[in-house]
């Protein structure tokens, strides 16, 4: 089971990677035809706003992930619990923790993206 999760959270975590091959026909060297990687001028820069947007994307993804994963551990606590009130109590303390940080990082994000867009604008 260690291995089954080991394995779909690094499956996770660098799939993304495989996708910044977009830009990749601007970078190719098309005027000797050899299709070798080189520097092309004309490809897209990316200002230091977009970076940190691109980073906290991530964030809000990985933390999507980890509510994810503990609101299926506390389900699973509480349908395993067999009657007992410390496990079942046990998984709606996770679950109300779990929905009470994501109810946090959600509401700080659209606070802080509204602040910032009325600022810049």
């Amino acid at each position: 089971m260690r291995k089954f999760l080991f394995g779909a959270l690094a499956t996770i975590l660098l799939f993304p990677a495989l996708t910044h091959a977009q830009y990749l026909d601007q970078l190719t060297n098309t005027t000797t035809g050899t299709g070798t990687a080189a520097y092309d001028g004309d490809a897209p820069s990316e200002s230091i706003f977009t970076t940190v947007g691109d980073i906290i994307g991530v964030l809000l993804s990985l933390l999507g992930i980890i509510f994810l994963i503990l609101t299926i551990y506390s389900g699973f606590l509480w349908m395993t619990a067999q009657g007992d009130p410390k496990q079942v109590q046990k998984a709606k303390d996770i679950l109300v923790q779990a929905v009470t940080g994501i109810i946090i990082v959600v509401t700080s994000y659209s606070i802080s993206d509204f602040v910032i867009s009325n600022i810049a604008a």
